[in-house]
């Protein structure tokens, strides 16, 4: 087998050279850009946000502040809900 005589369109040798590489990195979707921008900043407050335990008892706040604002009480809640 003659490497220059290849007739099809990829020649085995390049073939074999481009397998050993990884293919280039995709660009950066908006979410992943923001992300960076998010962690770059290092501001405590927006690094809350990707804290599970944070937004947790965020969430348990604000829940907390509507029930009092509305004066309900959470047994109330629950069973105007279901």
């Amino acid at each position: 087998m003659m490497l220059g005589s290849c007739t099809g369109d990829v020649s085995t040798v390049e073939v074999a050279q481009t397998a050993g590489f990884p293919a280039p990195p995709l660009p950066l979707t908006d979410q992943e850009k923001l992300l960076l921008r998010l962690a770059h900043r290092n501001d405590p407050q927006d690094m809350t946000l990707l804290n599970r335990d944070a937004q947790a008892a965020q969430s348990a706040k604000a829940t907390q502040q509507f029930q009092d604002f509305f004066a309900i009480n959470p047994t109330e809640m629950r069973s105007e809900s279901e």
